[in-house]
């Protein structure tokens, strides 16, 4: 399409943000041992929060992870690594300071879950 067009890739994102708004992600690792991660995806699948960084949760899907569908077209992806203690978390919301508010929520809500996982060991 940007051959055929003769336009610059960048002009063809800009145009998309202009029509669909501007979207920032990022993807965390978190090292958690398995029991930490089962922790957080069996609670989130058992009583997923209502709002997440001050936004309601409007859906929540649980294929592949826990995908948490935020009002204001935000979304939250938590899957445990099969392979590595690793919980990777997926975010994506409209702006920078809305990515760093969702990423320290998650990062609370795994940090409760830790917890919760080392009180059963002991």
């Amino acid at each position: 399409m940007r051959a055929a067009e003769g336009r610059p890739l960048r002009a063809a994102l800009a145009d998309l943000e202009r029509e669909y708004g501007r979207a920032v992600h990022k993807r965390l690792d978190l090292h958690l041992p398995d029991d930490a991660k089962r922790t957080v995806v069996e609670g989130l699948c058992q009583a997923p929060p209502s709002a997440l960084a001050g936004r309601r949760v409007r859906e929540v899907r649980t294929v592949d992870g826990v995908k948490l569908l935020l009002e204001g077209d935000a979304w939250v992806l938590v899957r445990p690594s099969g392979t590595e203690p690793l919980l990777r978390v997926y975010l994506e919301a409209e702006a920078e300071a809305q990515l760093v508010a969702l990423e320290e929520a998650v990062r609370a809500l795994t940090a409760r879950a830790e917890t919760v996982a080392q009180g059963r060991k002991g």
